[in-house]
């Protein structure tokens, strides 16, 4: 008989909590926090056993939008590409899913679930019995030489990493402090702006992110300079076991002829290798990162609404949400004397 019980993060076994080969840095007690901090939320683990014998765990969380309570594992917004189940056995998830999301419904109030889960793609879309969309993202092995790895790459993006160091610029590893956390958000506020697009993230969510996560081995943060110690370009990368990812990249535009972006996405591979990484997440798709000759990788965000009209909303906060950024982004133009920290602290 398969069976949940709700733990308390606080009262969970760590050891058996980590116990998964394949677990993310998403669903890691840290990043938990951060999510909960950010999002104003409350944690829920569930503890999956069936006759008794542990088959793994569900993880999300809990938060209000427009008087109902919603359960995201995980929402947009969050900065984490998916969290949901950690389990001996892959191949159970599909079944687990429905059994789920029923007892969310019944437990917690909750009105609406959304499930993004890496171990279920488009050939299970079937099998599930909720509305789904396919997630895609580009990926990137790394457990490979620097010589391999450069000569599986396209021919540009080879000569970018080689200009930047003829060039004189240079890339270290930087404290994950309030400072570097200002510095890698106003050089997002340059390159949000050169779209006429208000930034997706705020300067809290960094400073959170890099409260909570940063001081583990969990997350990296780097900065790229000039050959005078100019900051040009930032980044931050974050992983866990056999897996890491691209949580943001940023630079300078009047120093792009440096080449600091593809000099950061190889810092920050070769960084994550170094810690036993072996499999690099671009998180997302973008026509850029097809220089690195990525390979494609597709998987399932599952919604399930108590009401049908809930899908719907759903549909519809997400179009209003996009079409607010675009307008922020032109008043900020309008407004280009005010720097973009301050415009986001009063919106």
């Amino acid at each position: 008989m398969l069976e949940f019980e709700r733990i308390e993060l606080d009262n969970v076994d760590l050891n058996e909590y980590y116990g998964f080969e394949s677990k993310s840095v998403f669903t890691s007690v840290e990043w938990l926090r951060f999510l909960e901090e950010d999002n104003h939320g409350e944690i829920v683990l569930l503890r999956i056993t069936k006759d008794g014998e542990l088959l793994g765990y569900f993880t999300g969380l809990i938060i209000k939008k427009y008087g109902f309570k919603i359960f995201g594992s995980p929402f947009k917004g969050w900065s984490t590409r998916f969290m949901s189940f950690d389990v001996f056995d892959v191949k159970i998830i599909k079944d687990l899913v429905q059994p789920t999301i029923q007892y969310i419904f019944k437990t917690t109030g909750c009105v609406y679930v959304e499930i993004v889960d890496r171990n279920l793609g488009p050939a299970d879309q079937d099998d599930i019995p909720y509305e789904t969309q396919v997630v895609d993202s580009l990926v990137l092995s790394i457990d490979r030489s620097d010589e391999e790895i450069l000569g599986h790459i396209k021919r540009n993006c080879r000569q970018m990493i080689r200009q930047f160091e003829n060039r004189g610029a240079t890339a270290e590893v930087s404290e994950p402090d309030d400072a570097f956390a200002r510095e890698i958000y106003a050089q997002v506020c340059e390159v949000f702006a050169k779209q006429h697009l208000a930034p997706t993230f705020t300067l809290r969510k960094i400073q959170l992110l890099l409260k909570h996560v940063g001081k583990t081995d969990h997350i990296v943060c780097v900065t790229a300079r000039d050959p005078e110690g100019v900051p040009i370009g930032t980044y931050i990368g974050c992983g866990m076991n056999k897996g890491c990812f691209g949580w943001c990249i940023a630079s300078r535009q009047e120093y792009l002829w440096y080449r600091p972006n593809e000099y950061l996405f190889w810092y920050g591979m070769r960084y994550c290798r170094s810690h036993g990484r072996r499999l690099y997440d671009f998180s997302g798709v973008t026509d850029y990162k097809y220089k690195w000759n990525p390979e494609n990788v597709e998987y399932l965000r599952i919604m399930a609404g108590k009401y049908p009209f809930l899908i719907t909303m759903r549909n519809l906060a997400k179009w209003m949400y996009w079409r607010g950024r675009k307008l922020k982004g032109i008043f900020q133009k309008i407004f280009k004397d005010r720097d973009c920290t301050e415009v986001e602290h009063e919106s």
